[in-house]
Parts: structure tokens; sequence; C-alpha cells
């Protein structure tokens, strides 16, 4: 009703202009008065442009005449003499910015430009004939970008379907991620290189129920689902392969069973491992083609509960023979593998579990029984998988 009676009022402006003493019942003498007051021609036209200012302090004000790159000119109609908290401009720069950059309004006073996050300009967050609204803070005492559609909207050059994301610093929507989401809802990764990985999974807790299709990773594991509440480990092996033959020390003392690495060591954290190995072995002592093996040998790592089983030979290879077998449950005893024969060769498969209680290093060794320069033949392997803590007891729907 307010605004009402002051549009009745600019009417009667025009009939009254030459009554400066004239007193105008009933109108409007400021902005805050509700009516009622008695007030003259003067008075009226005060509070028809304290209206008017603030009407002008709450719409949004498109910015003319502007020229300049990063250090903008521009100006606005009717002539703005201050800036207000608030006030919001429409904006269209003349040239791209390169950097850091300012506005200055009817030469109140240049300001800079920030970001939505408050953060200065890089070069080319400005674009040339682009309308970019602008919010005035007084507090900080800076323009801020509330709209730019060029800051939700991808390129023409943008990846098609590509996924798009927040950069952190800038607050900025960015386009051409590399993970792309087909047409038909396919998602493919990003190429991996030396820096990153495709895919990264960090360890939290596992679902409660495990969900069909579900994959997960806590401190020990990443598992898969694929029957709903049957989880299962997905299993991340480590190997050693001999590549050649490779010829032992001629001594009785443990010593390393592969040489593919300089220490034939790999480095395990605590946990429960399961592990195979198949070796074979000529060129021993006639005396005695057998020997005992050691998973730990030189290596650092704390072992609890060890136990394995060995199926072997004293005897050449593709030989029919009575073999052995063997279930050990020592720990970290070496224990011989074969039934001692005067075979000069020997062949074992291992097979057995293990856990680690300390992380650290496990050499997988041999003690020949009787010291010859024995050979370990091109092909041997030894190879193991972590399948959960070192104190895990299942996975699985077990009752």
């Amino acid at each position: 009703m307010k605004n009402f009676r002051l549009f009745l009022a600019a009417l009667l402006l025009t009939f009254m202009s030459t009554f400066s003493s004239a007193v105008v019942d009933r109108a409007v003498c400021s902005a805050s008065d509700s009516g009622g007051t008695s007030c003259t021609v003067a008075q009226l036209k005060s509070a028809i442009n304290e209206e008017v200012n603030a009407v002008d302090a709450r719409a949004t004000m498109v910015l003319g005449s502007t020229s300049g790159t990063d250090t903008y000119l521009a100006s606005v109609t009717p002539t703005l003499t201050a800036y207000a908290d608030g006030q919001e401009f429409r904006f269209k720069p003349p040239n791209t910015n390169t950097g850091a950059s300012t506005l200055n309004i009817n030469s109140i006073g240049a300001k800079a430009i920030v970001t939505a996050a408050g953060v200065a300009l890089a070069a080319g967050d400005l674009q040339s004939s682009t309308i970019y609204k602008l919010m005035y803070y007084s507090t900080s005492d800076q323009f801020r970008i509330e709209l730019n559609a060029s800051a939700v909207k991808g390129a023409a050059s943008a990846t098609d379907n590509a996924i798009a994301r927040f950069d952190g610093t800038t607050g900025k929507l960015l386009q051409n991620s590399a993970p792309t989401i087909g047409d038909d809802g396919e998602m493919i990764l990003e190429v991996g290189d030396t820096d990153d990985a495709p895919l990264k999974f960090q360890a939290g807790t596992n679902l409660t129920t495990a969900e069909v299709g579900a994959l997960e990773m806590d401190a020990n594991n990443i598992y898969g689902t694929t029957d709903a509440g049957n989880r299962g480990v997905m299993l991340l092996e480590h190997f050693i392969m001999l590549n050649a033959n490779y010829t032992l020390t001629n001594s009785g003392a443990e010593q390393k069973l592969f040489d593919s690495t300089t220490n034939g060591r790999l480095t395990l954290e605590a946990g429960t491992y399961e592990f195979e190995s198949t070796i074979s072995i000529s060129s021993m002592s006639a005396t005695s083609g057998n020997g005992a093996f050691d998973i730990l040998g030189a290596g650092g790592a704390t072992l609890g509960t060890v136990l394995y089983e060995v199926n072997g030979i004293d005897g050449a290879v593709a030989t029919v023979g009575s073999g052995s077998h063997l279930v050990n449950n020592a720990g970290q005893t070496p224990t011989n593998m074969v039934t001692a024969a005067v075979s000069t060769e020997m062949q074992a498969t291992i097979k057995g579990m293990f856990r680690v209680t300390v992380g650290g290093t496990i050499v997988p060794s041999i003690t020949l029984t009787t010291a010859a320069a024995a050979v370990v033949r091109n092909g041997s392997f030894f190879k193991c998988k972590r399948i959960g803590s070192s104190t895990v007891t299942n996975v699985g729907q077990w009752d």
C-alpha cells in the first residue's frame, strides 16, 4: 500500500511543482512513515527518492560502458554513488581476464572480483562477452561471482560423457575428468600411470549384511559379494619364480631358494597367509638328496601358526616313484621334505597356511641335508596371498 501511495504521489508532483510551500495531507513523508503525517512537496520528493534508492539497492543493476582487461571500468544509470552490501550487478567483460581482477563502477573505487568462494580469479575465469552476476560483500569489500553460466556448463570441447567435478580451491565446477559414464550407464576409468591408479579404495567398515555386487575394503582385505550375505575375499597374490637355473652355495647352512631378486625376500604385513611352492632341485649329493624347507629363513617377521603339507620325491623329474607325504606344524622349525634316497634330485610341492603376528620379511629357504652345489631349476616358484588379519578365523556365511 505504501508503494502505491508513492506512485500516486509521483503522478501529482507535476501538478504541484510550482507550489513549493504546499502541504500534502496524509501523504508519505519518509520511507519509514506509514502515512497520515502532513508533509510538504519537498518532503514528498525526498521520500520518493529514498524509496527509489532502496529499490535500486535491491534490484540487479546492468553495467554498461565496460572497458579494460583485469582492471575493469563500468558505469550504471542512474548513477551509483556508493557500494552497499548485497548489491547485485550484471557484468559482461569486454576482454578475458589474465589474472586477479578488479571492477570500478562510476569511479566509486576499484574492488576485487573473486570467485563465489572468495578466491582471487585465475586467468580465464572471466570470459569476454559472457554475462556474470556479481554481488558486493561489504565485509570483505569484494565483488563475488554469484552466477556464471560458463562455470557450470562445459566448453564445446568438453569430453563426451565426462564426470563433472569441483575444484576444492576455487569452488568451480570443472569438466573433462578422465572417468566417463557411457550412454548405457557403463563407467570407463582413466588409464593408470606411474602416479595414479585408475581406481582406489579406502579402508572402512564392511556392510553389516553383504549385498549382491558389493565391493568393499577394510583394513585387511578387499571383498566381493556375488550372492546376498555371502561375502568372499578377493585375494591379492605375491609370487616369485625362477627364469633360469639357480645354483645354491655348496653348504649345509640355510640359504634362500630364489635369486629372481637380489635377496629373494618378501615384506609382509601382519596377517594370515595361504601359500604354495613347487621346487625342483638337481645336482644334489648322492648321499642324501634331501633338504629342509623354511618359510621365514633369514627374514625378520614374527610367525605364529605354521601348518603345511609336502608331497615330494627324492628322484628325477617326471619319474613315477614312491613319493613321500609330510604334514608339518612345527612352526618356524625347518623340516626335511622328502624321504631320503640316493638320487641327486628332489621334487616337492608345498601347500599350507601361516600367520604373521608382527609384520616384516620372509625369505623362503632351504637347508641341504648334505652340502652340495645343488641347482634349483628354472620354473620353481613360491606364492602367497593374505586372507585376513593374524587372528582371522572365517569369512563367509559360516554358522
